[in-house]
């Protein structure tokens, strides 16, 4: 099953989830950010390469993104510990171009009853990896760095246990290519980017 179709029936499941959630009462005792919550993510990341890769690089303009993430409320502390791991890749002509996101940060919750809002930020890892399929050679090369992301996103409780809802993430990272640049010469490649996705989650 291609990405793509993966990508739009788990949409099409987190969307139905939602739909249900609106046409029942939800759980009406409010939002406990004194738990652990575990959420699974599924959306889209805008990005911009630059013109350094080639037009196909350039041309790239948004990935799927998958996720996973989690956060946990210590005593001493007025937010939530919260670490995720994001995964996104896209393919133009002869280009691939795949990365991943390693967060770790802080994450607060605002409780109205059912409803909730968060919002929170921290570090990330992100490692990018370009390949380019030539006719007669496939150049490939993988770069890390270190960047900064922040995010807010809104929840609605469908039981005290189960919630739904969405995110807005944006995450500033750039890393550098050599060996897949059109120059002799390094280059510089954004790979951070707005992501917006929908949300389904598990309180315990």
């Amino acid at each position: 099953m291609s990405k793509k179709v993966s990508a739009k029936i788990f949409s099409a499941i987190m969307v139905t989830a939602l739909a249900v959630s609106a046409n029942v009462s939800g759980y009406m005792g409010g939002f406990d950010d004194d738990r652990a919550h575990v959420n699974l993510n599924v959306g889209s990341k805008m990005i911009s390469p630059g013109d350094k890769f080639g037009t196909d690089v350039k041309d790239m303009k948004s990935q799927t993104q998958f996720g996973l993430d989690f956060d946990y409320k210590l005593d001493v502390l007025p937010f939530n510990i919260a670490a995720g791991y994001f995964a996104s890749s896209s393919e133009k002509g002869i280009a691939t171009l795949s990365l991943s996101e390693i967060r770790l940060g802080a994450r607060k919750y605002q409780d109205f009853d059912a409803f909730s809002i968060y919002y929170g930020g921290g570090l990330s890892s992100v490692t990018a990896k370009l390949e380019l399929d030539h006719t007669l050679t496939k150049l490939s090369e993988t770069a890390s760095t270190l960047g900064f992301y922040g995010e807010v996103g809104g929840l609605y409780n469908v039981t005290e246990a189960i919630y739904v809802g969405a995110n807005l993430t944006y995450t500033s990272a750039t890393v550098e290519f050599e060996k897949v640049s059109t120059s002799t010469k390094k280059e510089k490649m954004d790979v951070g980017g707005a992501q917006i996705g929908l949300v389904v989650g598990y309180a315990f």
